[in-house]
């Protein structure tokens, strides 16, 4: 009798299957990551048929007032259209075990090791996601696909050139303490001197003044809104506000935040965040802790410290795939006395910029507005 048997093949493009969708889903980020364009962080695959870089365009409006029954024939428009170009990077890690310690298959083995590459590809996926919230810059030299990085620079390795022309850039997508007026026009460390323990602590006031920077949209100026991560009925419209911990600690015990998310939401003591750990909800803005957020130390006024948050709509990142996870494992088995198994993908996670002619630095960020408090 011929017995059948499941080909080893099928059992790694399940477990891939499994790996992918599991360490996704914990980054924490899961809710805002999709294909749609209405997105936080947006996922594009047209880079897994091939290909080095990825560029997405934006199309501006239309700023004129148009004619009624005059000559259109040279009254016409330029439409301003800009370019984001992503390029993505290989990402690889693996455990490797001795015949000595363990004699199982190659899938057992995988098996008993995906716990520590998905918290590991999970961890990965979350500081990278950090970090790109934070880019200030673009750099082409940056790129080194031996140690997986990509091209943007994050505030944390960013020169003090590169943080002001990003400022220059983005002077409306920026909040330093709860009014625009501490912004000093392209100089990020004087804006952050400015940021004090009096008036500029995170509060309930700060995410009302950066929601309103998110929601302007002049057509004439070219000023872009930031869209909405979802439409409610009757125009309602939600973004999401991303902070480290502490700045999430004094929104939780901000009196007017503290007192709606008590009254106004459901007393289950299984989801009101009273009672647990959770997200916090003020004026159309969810209000998400993300742990890996920084503290700049002693950047404020009166060596106060400063934490960004980022309030985030449609399509503020870009998470580019050129590959999905797969298994893999070693050929170098020492005779095969040494099995090695591991995973391997090719993704890049970026922060959205369109530039415009003229811009100092990276140009707008497309999908946030940042957000500096003191804690």
């Amino acid at each position: 009798m011929a017995y059948s048997e499941v080909v080893s093949d099928l059992e790694l493009t399940k477990w891939q299957s499994d790996f992918w969708t599991e360490y996704v889903r914990e980054t924490g980020f899961s809710p805002y990551m999709g294909a749609s364009i209405n997105s936080i962080i947006q996922t594009r695959r047209e880079l897994v048929d091939g290909g080095k870089d990825l560029i997405i365009s934006l199309v501006g409006s239309l700023k004129g007032n148009g004619v009624g029954a005059g000559l259109l024939t040279g009254a016409e428009e330029r439409l301003d259209t800009f370019a984001f170009r992503v390029r993505p990077v290989w990402r690889r890690n693996a455990v490797v075990v001795k015949k000595s310690m363990i004699q199982k298959s190659q899938i057992d083995i995988l098996r008993a090791n995906k716990s520590s590459l998905k918290i590991w590809s999970s961890d990965d996926m979350r500081e990278r996601i950090a970090d790109a919230f934070s880019v200030v810059a673009e750099d082409d030299t940056r790129y080194d696909e031996d140690l997986g990085l990509g091209r943007q620079v994050p505030y944390a390795e960013a020169s003090a050139t590169q943080r002001n022309n990003w400022l220059t850039d983005n002077s409306t997508r920026a909040l330093f303490g709860i009014t625009e007026s501490n912004l000093v026009a392209g100089n990020m460390a004087s804006s952050l001197a400015n940021v004090d323990t009096t008036n500029d602590m995170w509060s309930a006031g700060m995410i009302d003044a950066a929601k309103g920077m998110a929601r302007v949209r002049d057509r004439v100026s070219g000023r872009r809104q930031v869209r909405p991560y979802r439409s409610g009925e009757e125009g309602r419209e939600y973004y999401v506000l991303f902070v480290g911990t502490r700045a999430f600690n004094r929104l939780r015990a901000d009196a007017d935040i503290k007192a709606f998310n008590k009254d106004a939401r459901d007393r289950d003591v299984n989801t009101n965040p009273v009672f647990q750990s959770g997200d916090l909800i003020w004026n159309g803005v969810i209000i998400r802790e993300i742990p890996e957020l920084p503290v700049l130390t002693g950047v404020g006024a009166s060596s106060a410290d400063v934490q960004p948050g980022y309030l985030a709509g449609a399509q503020a990142l870009t998470v580019a795939r050129g590959q999905d996870p797969i298994a893999t494992t070693r050929k170098d088995d020492d005779y095969g006395f040494i099995k090695g198994v591991g995973t391997e993908e090719l993704r890049s996670v970026d922060k959205t910029f369109f530039k415009a002619t003229g811009a100092a630095g990276p140009g707008t960020q497309h999908g946030l507005v940042s957000v500096f408090g003191a804690v």
